[in-house]
């Protein structure tokens, strides 16, 4: 797919905050599922377009429950709690085991639903 064409693509996009229960307060991050057929630039432009001071791209992973990716709107990086925890809250409404487990660059992250929220 080219970066033009971001446009035509349909793909779920979640924001979500961390660092909250409130909310109106918090951290905001986008996070986009399904991001397996998106290039580089496809992400690096949608990050552009969500315009959150970084994104999270949830792909399929051979090694965790998810391959997570991040991009700020000025380029890939390689891990962002805010992003991460954001990513948890959308897998976890899903995944009822209270652990998910993310790829990323910089290694494993292991997330943990317990009370009052997720947890690295």
């Amino acid at each position: 797919m080219h970066p033009e064409r971001l446009e035509r693509m349909k793909v779920k996009v979640k924001m979500e905050k961390s660092f909250t229960q409130d909310a109106e307060a918090g951290n905001a991050a986008g996070v986009v599922l399904d991001a397996d057929q998106m290039s580089d630039a496809q992400m690096l432009r949608m990050a552009q377009v969500l315009g959150f001071p970084e994104s999270a791209f949830l792909q399929d992973s051979q090694v965790a429950d998810h391959k997570l990716r991040f991009f700020s709107r000025k380029g890939e990086v390689n891990s962002c709690v805010t992003a991460t925890l954001a990513a948890a809250r959308v897998v976890s409404k899903d995944d009822k085991t209270g652990k998910i487990i993310f790829e990323t660059k910089i290694g494993n992250r292991e997330v943990v639903e317990q009370e009052p929220g997720l947890f690295m």
